[in-house]
């Protein structure tokens, strides 16, 4: 993929926090930064903002690293949905450094009622907000 194809993009700056003993972003970064991607994809795709009765919640995550980022880098995080089951759904990151990419990443995500603690359908509002929210418009439009 390239970052073209990422209607949502988290703009990111590797601050002194980020970085460990060996002057590279720490691993943990790297997720903190997918979580956020997540939180504000959720919020702007599926109208669902962080502390919605009704969201998703984290089933697994997963990032693979190809290269190194230092302290100071500016990078974009772009996240899409990859995938809609029935009770859950996948979200896909890539870490981009100018024409660079720096690593993959996915998370599978669960639809998930907070008030009554437990999995639910994917709700039909979210599929058809997904699918308007992700349809790439042609080029030159």
């Amino acid at each position: 993929m390239a970052l073209e194809e990422f209607r949502f993009r988290l703009d990111i700056r590797v601050v002194f926090g980020e970085i460990d003993y060996y002057r590279h972003v720490n691993n943990v970064a790297y997720v903190r930064w997918m979580e956020t991607a997540r939180i504000d994809y959720c919020g702007v795709a599926l109208g669902k903002p962080l502390g919605a009765p009704q969201n998703v919640i984290m089933a697994s995550q997963d990032f693979h690293y190809e290269r190194q980022a230092a302290f100071g880098e500016r990078m974009v995080m772009g996240c899409r949905c990859s995938r809609v089951g029935t009770k859950s759904l996948d979200l896909t990151y890539e870490l981009w450094r100018g024409p660079e990419r720096i690593g993959h990443g996915v998370s599978a995500l669960v639809a998930f009622d907070y008030a009554a603690n437990g999995s639910i359908r994917v709700p039909d509002e979210w599929r058809r907000r997904v699918a308007e929210y992700e349809i790439v418009a042609p080029a030159g439009l």
